[in-house]
């Protein structure tokens, strides 16, 4: 716990970002990431005097969950979403919805109808992800 408070009061700025990623990496690594972000969070609710602002500081602890999330979500987002996107991005079919943007009605019904079937297989997938 000392190394970790040590380490928190040396980072500032970009340094805790650059930080943050290695140090999330060699946790990921070792299965220790929750203990790792347990004890900065830990730090961080000693450190602090408002509970109210705890988490939206720029400490090591946010940059470290944020890059958790970022490295944790990324793969969730490839395996699940990435067949779909690429469906999507591959039909060429038109989506657009604002009227001031659009040549007529007609267009805002078929693209509506469009844009609501993409919603409905982007949630479909997320749905089958589950357990």
């Amino acid at each position: 716990k000392q190394w970790y408070q040590r380490r928190v009061a040396i980072t500032a700025g970009e340094q805790r970002v650059n930080m943050a990623q290695c140090l999330i990496r060699i946790f990921l690594h070792l299965n220790k990431v929750e203990e790792f972000l347990l004890c900065l969070t830990a730090i961080d609710m000693m450190k602090t005097s408002n509970p109210n602002t705890l988490f939206r500081a720029n400490s090591l602890a946010t940059k470290g969950i944020d890059e958790l999330m970022k490295t944790i979500g990324s793969d969730y987002l490839r395996s699940v979403l990435k067949p779909t996107l690429d469906k999507i991005h591959g039909d060429n079919v038109h989506c657009e919805i604002d009227p001031a943007r659009l040549n007529s009605v007609g267009n805002l019904n078929n693209n509506l109808d469009n844009l609501s079937s993409y919603i409905d297989s982007v949630y479909a997938a997320i749905v089958r992800s589950g357990p």
